[in-house]
C-alpha cells in the first residue's frame, strides 16, 4: 500500500487520466462491435454462432494492424493520427446503424471493418505516445488506464447505443454516435507529443517489424512474455457473447442493458482501475497469470449454476476479472518494448497483435461450444482454456526452476 501511495505523484495521475480518456474512442467503437450488434442481431434470429463469427471477423484488423501501423509514425503527429482514426470509426457506426434495417448483412460487415481498422489507428497511435512521452516507471500505469478506459466505454458505450437508436431519429442519431465516439480523442492535444517524425519508407518499417519478432525471440524474460500474451488468459471473449446468451439463463432485456452494459462497464473499469495501479516493482508476469485464474473462475461459476441471480453475479465478476487481466495485459505488454521514438506505433503494435490472436480463436471456440453445448458450453470452454495455461504455466516454472534445485539437495 506504501508502495502505491508514493508513486501517486501529480504527473503520474495526470498521465493516467489523460490514457484512461484516450482509451473511451476504442473502447466505444468495441462497445457497438462487442454489445449492440450481437444483442440486436441475436433478437432479430440470427444464431449465436453465427454472430461470434460476425464479431470475429468484424475484429479480424486489430489481428494484422501492424501491417498499417507504421503509417502512425510517419507524416502528421501521432495525436492527429488517434482524432482522425476515432472519427471514422464514429462515422462508420453511425452508417451502419442507420442503414441496419435494410441494408444486407453483407454491406454491414464492411462498414464496420473499415470502423475496425480507424479504430485500430487510436490504438497504434496510442501506444506510440505511451512509450515516447512517458518515462518506463509510468508506462504501465498509463497503459493500465487505457485499458479501463477501453474496457468501460465498451459496456457503457454498447449500452449508450443501444439507447440513442431507440430515441433519435436519423439525422440526430449519426451526430450524436459519431461525436461519442470521437469526442473524447480531442485530449490527445494535451499530450506534449515529440515533434521529430520520421518519413515513410515500407523497406526500414518492415525491418522494424522484424527485429520486434526477433527480439522478442532472443530474450528469454521477452519470449516467455511474449507465450503469455498469445495464451488464452482472460481474453474475456465471453463478453461478446454473454448479452447473446442472457435468455438462456431466464434473463430479460432490461437486465441485460443494465447488467451487460452499466454494470458490466464500471466491473471492467474497476478491474482495470485495480490493475493500472499495482506497484510497478510487483512482477508483471505473475500479476498476469493472477489475474487469469481470478478470471476463470468467474466463469466457473457461470457454468456450475445456470440461474438468472448466479448470471447477474457471474457477469459482474468476469468482467471485472477481464478488466483486470487486460490492465496486467497492457502493463507486460509496454515492458517489452524498447524505447524508440521513430517506430513505436510499430513496435507496440506488433506486440499487440500477438496478444490479440487468443481473441480470435476463443471467438470461434465459444462460437462453437455454443452452438453444439450451449451457454454452459461456452463458460466451460473459457474456464478450462485459462486454468490450463496456468497450470502448463506452474508446471514449467517447477521442472525449471525447482527440479534442478531438488537436484542439488539430493547429491
Amino acid at each position: 500500500m506504501a508502495q502505491v501511495v508514493s508513486d501517486l505523484k501529480p504527473s503520474v495521475v495526470r498521465s493516467a487520466l489523460i490514457f484512461g480518456a484516450l482509451g473511451l474512442p476504442h473502447g466505444v467503437y468495441l462497445g457497438f462491435v462487442a454489445v449492440t450488434m450481437p444483442y440486436l442481431l441475436s433478437h432479430a434470429g440470427v444464431p449465436v454462432d453465427r454472430i461470434s463469427q460476425i464479431v470475429t471477423l468484424i475484429s479480424l484488423p486489430w489481428l494484422v494492424f501492424f501491417l498499417w501501423s507504421p503509417l502512425v509514425d510517419t507524416g502528421i503527429r501521432r495525436r492527429s493520427w488517434l482524432m482522425l482514426g476515432a472519427f471514422f470509426a464514429g462515422l462508420m457506426s453511425a452508417a451502419v446503424i442507420l442503414i441496419a434495417d435494410t441494408a444486407p448483412v453483407g454491406r454491414l460487415v464492411a462498414l464496420a471493418i473499415v470502423g475496425s481498422v480507424a479504430a485500430s489507428v487510436v490504438f497504434a497511435a496510442t501506444g506510440g505516445l505511451t512509450i515516447t512521452t512517458l518515462p518506463a516507471s509510468d508506462r504501465g500505469r498509463a497503459a493500465g488506464a487505457y485499458e479501463a478506459g477501453k474496457l468501460g466505454g465498451t459496456a457503457l458505450g454498447g449500452a449508450a447505443i443501444v439507447w440513442l437508436t431507440r430515441h433519435l431519429h436519423a439525422a440526430c442519431l449519426v451526430a450524436a454516435v459519431t461525436l461519442t465516439i470521437s469526442l473524447p480523442s480531442c485530449y490527445a492535444l494535451t499530450v506534449g507529443e515529440p515533434s521529430d517524425r520520421v518519413s515513410f519508407a515500407l523497406k526500414h518499417h518492415l525491418l522494424e517489424i522484424f527485429r520486434t519478432f526477433r527480439g522478442l525471440y532472443k530474450s528469454p524474460s521477452n519470449r516467455w512474455s511474449a507465450l503469455l500474451l498469445a495464451s488464452p488468459i482472460g481474453t474475456g471473449a465471453a463478453m461478446t457473447l454473454l448479452p447473446a446468451l442472457a435468455k438462456e439463463y431466464g434473463v430479460g432485456p432490461a437486465s441485460v442493458i443494465w447488467v451487460n452494459g452499466i454494470g458490466s462497464g464500471l466491473a471492467l473499469a474497476l478491474g482495470a482501475t485495480c490493475g493500472a495501479w499495482m506497484p510497478y516493482t510487483w512482477n508483471r508476469q505473475a500479476t498476469y497469470l493472477s489475474a487469469g485464474v481470478f478470471n476463470a473462475m468467474s466463469a466457473v461459476l457461470l457454468f456450475a449454476w445456470p440461474r438468472p441471480g448466479i448470471y447477474l453475479i457471474g457477469t459482474l465478476l468476469y468482467a471485472a476479472s477481464t478488466g483486470l487481466c487486460w490492465a496486467r495485459f497492457a502493463a507486460l505488454a509496454v515492458s517489452i518494448i524498447p524505447s524508440d521514438t521513430s517506430s513505436a506505433s510499430t513496435r507496440y503494435s506488433v506486440v499487440i497483435a500477438i496478444g490479440n490472436i487468443p481473441l480470435f480463436y476463443m471467438l470461434l471456440i465459444d462460437g462453437f461450444a455454443a452452438k453444439h453445448a450451449g451457454p454452459l458450453g461456452v463458460m466451460f470452454i473459457e474456464s478450462v482454456g485459462t486454468l490450463g495455461v496456468v497450470g502448463s504455466a506452474l508446471a514449467l516454472f517447477f521442472f525449471r526452476y525447482r527440479v534442478p534445485y531438488l537436484s542439488k539437495l539430493s547429491g
